[in-house]
């Protein structure tokens, strides 16, 4: 049922869910220990070019700027896509109920809107024009992500006043245009630590 909102009950499909599964119990275990804690969720952030270079939106940018095959597994798969300045400015707000002793209920980091991994390839391919060569190669979706994902962003404006404001396409060309200038002078991808991607 989308949107997905923070009271769904868990059905990790992979190894990485259900280790944030296991992390928002030892969470919740520290909390009763008398620990000031709250939990916070990410859906597929994005927005550097030092982000793990096999996440989908990094990938998609990159060969948009660079040119090359974009490979869609799965091109009706749908995903929230939330940029990082946005997440920062949630973890900054998160950050400062916590000291204050506020304790919240767990909370989404997410725009509420999905975008599908077709739609993204046909984004990168329009930003490519002029500047790279861009082909898209489709195959099946893997069996081991989610398919379908879109937050709920209620609470976190409810609670921390909080809502994206970047939109995923401007985002993205944002995106595109520091690959541009960047070339093939990329960094040591660190971001996706902090990073959610929901298997992607």
């Amino acid at each position: 049922m989308l949107p997905v909102d923070e009271n769904t009950k868990f059905c990790p499909v992979n190894v990485y869910a259900k280790t944030k599964v296991e992390g928002e119990k030892l969470i919740a275990e520290a909390a009763s220990a008398g620990f000031n804690t709250n939990i916070c969720r990410f859906s597929n952030v994005y927005g550097s070019v030092d982000d793990h270079s096999d996440r989908v939106v990094v990938a998609f940018a990159r060969r948009s700027a660079q040119g090359g095959v974009i490979s869609v597994e799965g091109g009706d798969n749908m995903f929230d896509f939330t940029h990082v300045n946005d997440v920062s400015e949630g973890l900054f707000r998160l950050v400062e109920a916590t000291s204050k002793g506020e304790r919240l209920p767990p909370v989404h980091f997410v725009s509420g809107n999905g975008t599908t991994l077709n739609n993204l390839a046909r984004l990168a391919v329009s930003h490519a024009k002029g500047y790279s060569e861009v082909t898209i190669s489709e195959a099946p979706p893997r069996n081991f992500d989610v398919s379908r994902f879109m937050g709920n962003p209620v609470l976190a404006k409810n609670l921390l006043g909080w809502e994206a404001q970047t939109l995923f396409p401007l985002g993205f060309e944002k995106l595109v245009i520091q690959f541009r200038k960047a070339g093939s002078h990329i960094s040591v991808p660190w971001l996706h630590l902090l990073m959610d991607d929901n298997g992607i």
